[in-house]
C-alpha cells in the first residue's frame, strides 16, 4: 500500500511503501474524515496513546505487531510521534499531539480533547488503549461520551503509591482522584504489579453501584513482555572486551554494578551515589555504570566528576552495545522510588545477571529474594546490599538461576503477548457517531 502523508494544511502527498503512515501536526481533522474514510482499511481498529513517543519504541511494538499479524489497524497518538526514529511502517498511521509529562499539558486540554474526538470519530477505532498518566487522563475524560467504544488502561505503575512521603502525598492524592474519576470511563484496567492491583480493587471498590458492579474490568497483567533470548549474552572477543572495558573504565578485576535508567530523580542516582561514596573506602575494587539518560544528566556528570567517584555513564545506547556491556556486569541495580514492572531489571536478568534492589513497588515483584533487597531506602542500606553481595558468588549465581526462571515463566512475549491479544478479542466493533 502506498503511504499517505498529510501536511499541515490537510493537502496531501503520496510515496510507496508498505504501510499507511499519517501524519498530523496541525490538522484540519473535516479533510483528514474525508480523506481517511474513503480508504480501505481493516475491520478492527485501535489507537494506542501514550505522552511520549518513547513508550511506543521501548514497550509497545512487540504487542503493535501481533496486532497486526491478527489484522488489526494499528495507529499511534504520541507527543513527536511522526519524527521520533523507530516508528514509521510499525504502526498504520502515526498523529502528533501537543501534550508532555508536566502538568501543564492541562492548558491545551481543551483544543486537544476536540481534536481527539474527531479523530476518533473520523478513523472509526473499536479500542482506544491509554498508556502513561497525562495521556491516559486526559484521553479518557476526552472520549467519556464517545459510544461504541472500548477504552483500556495499562498502569504502567500508578503514580499514587503506598510509600510516598509526606511532601509528595498532596500529588499522590491528585493522581488517585484522577484514576478514580476515569475508572468511570474505563472499561479495561491493566495493572502489573501486586500493590497496584490491591489499589485498583480499592478504586473499583469505591465507585461501584449498589450492585458492587463497575463499567471497568481489572485484569493482572506481569508487564508488556520481554524476548528473552534477544539478551542472551554472546561471546566477546578479547579485542572487544579490551575496548570496552577502556572505554568505560572496567578493569578485569573490577566487580561491576549495573543500573538501566532514565537519570530523573524518580530513579535515585543521587542516592545511589551517596552508598557509592561509603563504599570506595571499603571496596575500592567496585565500578557503577549508569545506562540511560535525562534531566538529571549534567548534575550528575558534575557530582561524580567533582566527588572522584567510581561511576561511568554511557549515556543512551543501542539494544546491541548494551547487550555486550552486560557481559562485563556483575549485578543489576534499582533504587527507584516507583516503578510499575521494570523492563531494565528483566532484560539484566535474562543476560544472566543477578538482579538486586530497593524494597520498591515493582522491583518487589521480580526481586523476590530477601538477601537481593536493601532493608531500608538509604544510602547506608543500599552500600550494605551491595558489599555483601559483591563478596558472596554463590548467592549471586544462585540468584541469577532462580530470577532466571522466575522470569522465563512469567515475563516472557510468548506468556504476555496472549493475554493481551485475548482481551482486544472480546472488544467489539461499533460504528461510532461523529463527535461534534
Amino acid at each position: 500500500m502506498p503511504s499517505l502523508v498529510l501536511s499541515r494544511d490537510g493537502d496531501k502527498q503520496v510515496s510507496g511503501g508498505r504501510n499507511l503512515f499519517v501524519i498530523c501536526l496541525e490538522p484540519d481533522f473535516a479533510k483528514v474524515r474525508d480523506t481517511l474514510c474513503c480508504m480501505k482499511d481493516s475491520d478492527k481498529k485501535v489507537l494506542v496513546v501514550t505522552t511520549v513517543p518513547i513508550t511506543l519504541t521501548s514497550f509497545l511494538l512487540p504487542l503493535t505487531r501481533a496486532l497486526r499479524a491478527q489484522g488489526w489497524q494499528v495507529d499511534a497518538l504520541s507527543a513527536g510521534a511522526s519524527a521520533w526514529p523507530g516508528l514509521e511502517g510499525e504502526f498504520d498511521a502515526l498523529f502528533d499531539v501537543e501534550w508532555s509529562r508536566k502538568l501543564s499539558s492541562f492548558r491545551h486540554y481543551p483544543r486537544i480533547a476536540h481534536r481527539l474526538r474527531r479523530l476518533v470519530a473520523a478513523r472509526g477505532y473499536d479500542v482506544v488503549h491509554v498508556h502513561t498518566p497525562i495521556a491516559s487522563f486526559m484521553t479518557r475524560f476526552a472520549l467519556r461520551k464517545t459510544t461504541g467504544l472500548r477504552m483500556i488502561h495499562t498502569a504502567h505503575g500508578f503514580h499514587f503509591y503506598r510509600a510516598q512521603d509526606a511532601s509528595e502525598a498532596r500529588r499522590g492524592r491528585l493522581f488517585r482522584r484522577a484514576e478514580q474519576l476515569c475508572l468511570h470511563w474505563t472499561d479495561d484496567l491493566i495493572v502489573m504489579n501486586d500493590e497496584d492491583e490491591i489499589s485498583a480493587r480499592e478504586l473499583l471498590a469505591s465507585i461501584a453501584g449498589v450492585d458492587g458492579r463497575t463499567r471497568a474490568t481489572l485484569h493482572r497483567i506481569d508487564g508488556i513482555g520481554i524476548e528473552l533470548s534477544d539478551w542472551t549474552p554472546q561471546p566477546l572477543s578479547a579485542d572487544r572486551e579490551a575496548q570496552l572495558r577502556q572505554e568505560y573504565q572496567l578493569p578485569p578485576e573490577a566487580f561491576t554494578v549495573v543500573t538501566i535508567a532514565e537519570l530523573n530523580d524518580n530513579k535515585r542516582h543521587n542516592m545511589l551515589l551517596d552508598a557509592i561514596a561509603l563504599l570506595t573506602a571499603t571496596s575500592p575494587h567496585l565500578r557503577f555504570l549508569f545506562v540511560g539518560t535525562g534531566p538529571l544528566d549534567q548534575q550528575l556528570h558534575n557530582r561524580v566528576d567533582a566527588e572522584n567517584l567510581p561511576v561511568s555513564f554511557t549515556g543512551q545506547i543501542s539494544h546491541e552495545l548494551l547487550r555486550e556491556l552486560l557481559k562485563l556486569c556483575n549485578l543489576g541495580l534499582l533504587v527507584s522510588e516507583r516503578e510499575g514492572l521494570p523492563r531494565s531489571l528483566m532484560e539484566i536478568c535474562a543476560a544472566g545477571v543477578p538482579i538486586a534492589g530497593t524494597r520498591t513497588r515493582g522491583i518487589i515483584d521480580e526481586v523476590l529474594d530477601e538477601r537481593a533487597l536493601a532493608h531500608e531506602a538509604t544510602a547506608e542500606a543500599v552500600a550494605d546490599l551491595v558489599e555483601s553481595l559483591s563478596i558472596d558468588k554463590e548467592l549471586r549465581a544462585e540468584l541469577a538461576r532462580t530470577q532466571l526462571e522466575y522470569a522465563s515463566a512469567h515475563f516472557t512475549l510468548e506468556t504476555i503477548i496472549p493475554q493481551y491479544l485475548a482481551l482486544y478479542e472480546a472488544a467489539g466493533a461499533t460504528p461510532l457517531a461523529l463527535q461534534r
